[in-house]
């Protein structure tokens, strides 16, 4: 996706595997002309991002129940 100069990729995802945690992660990039950074985010974290922009932009079709759930994933 771009605007205004800003890129946002999909770039990845994995399996995370931590001590407390184990679950799918996506690797997403963003550029701007000026700088670039590299975030790791796991399905909730875009639960929760789709739940604070449907209060805002009341014309966002529902999207959580898209998402598999940690379950899905093996």
């Amino acid at each position: 996706m771009a605007s205004n100069g800003l890129i946002v990729e999909l770039a990845g995802y994995g399996i995370l595997r931590g001590a407390e945690e184990t679950g799918p992660v996506f690797v997403v990039c963003v550029q701007q002309p000026m700088q670039s950074w590299t975030v790791y985010r796991d399905v909730s974290a875009f639960r929760t991002l789709v739940q604070h922009l449907q209060v805002m932009v009341e014309e966002l079709p529902e999207l959580s129940a898209k998402y598999p759930s940690k379950e899905v994933i093996v």
